[in-house]
């Protein structure tokens, strides 16, 4: 029987006191229940252990339940959590992780400096690493097949670190059309205008005097304004330029598939 979300996430809640407290627990949550190295789609009450034990070696009391309250539970090995100073000298993002590796780590197209590992998803049968398009197709210049390092160069990595293969990516989109958005359009529009009027008046006619010097020469006058949205102004006077900020689409998703040798470590 199926177990709905709210259902599982309510019963780790109620047990959450009872659980945690028991000898090499670190950690209690809800998730997918892992069999074989495999990720079901079976909802369980996941107990974060330190480190897994023969159950004959656990007091009666430290045992985790098979389930609670009709919700499976599933014992995963995770260590013990650090945070702050203590995390970062057992860890870096620079660690070369093997069979498993972590989101949030060091990885990176082998043409790239490095960025940062985002997660995993899942395809049918098949597992993806997913980030950014210049983290793992290097800028639009990836090409399938290429290959993605863990750590990236930056942290050291070589191309001997491989362990995965560009699959895919959506292009990133610089914007090469005008911004559509009305506000931004509008505001455009306005601060052209107004730096079309400052450039329009005589020095006399300014209230704002920011500095006089008596003993510079008399600046020329002002070019006329042209027809297009931003201008240039002489040297001699105060410069004022608005240009229209052009819209760029949130595209920046991206996969890049396990390669065979690295598949297992997934």
């Amino acid at each position: 029987m199926s177990v709905d979300i709210n259902r599982a996430v309510s019963v780790k809640q109620q047990n959450l006191a009872h659980l945690i407290k028991r000898r090499n627990v670190v950690g209690v949550g809800v998730g997918f229940k892992e069999s074989e190295g495999v990720v079901t789609d079976e909802l369980v009450v996941t107990i974060n252990v330190a480190k897994k034990v023969p159950v004959a070696q656990l007091a009666e009391s430290d045992k985790v339940p098979r389930d609670l309250e009709g919700v499976k539970t599933d014992v995963v090995e995770t260590g013990r959590f650090l945070a702050g100073e203590a995390a970062a000298q057992a860890q870096t993002t620079k660690d070369r992780w093997r069979q498993r590796i972590p989101a949030g780590v060091s990885i990176g197209h082998v043409d790239v400096t490095a960025g940062t590992f985002g997660c995993l998803v899942r395809r049918g049968t098949e597992i993806f690493i997913l980030s950014n398009n210049h983290v793992l197709a290097n800028v639009n210049s990836g090409q399938p097949g290429d290959a993605i390092i863990q750590p990236g160069r930056y942290d050291g990595g070589t191309p001997a670190d491989k362990v995965a293969v560009l699959a895919e990516y959506i292009p990133l989109d610089f914007g090469g059309d005008a911004a559509s958005c009305n506000i931004a359009t509008g505001v455009e529009k306005a601060l052209n205008w107004v730096a079309d009027l400052i450039f329009q008046l005589p020095a006399s006619g300014l209230d704002l005097v920011l500095w006089v010097d008596s003993d510079a020469p008399t600046p020329p006058p002002a070019a006329p304004p042209s027809s297009g949205r931003s201008r240039s102004c002489p040297e001699s006077r105060p410069r004022s330029r608005a240009a229209g900020a052009r819209a760029a689409r949130p595209t920046e998703r991206r996969r890049a598939r396990n390669s065979p040798a690295a598949s297992a470590g997934f």
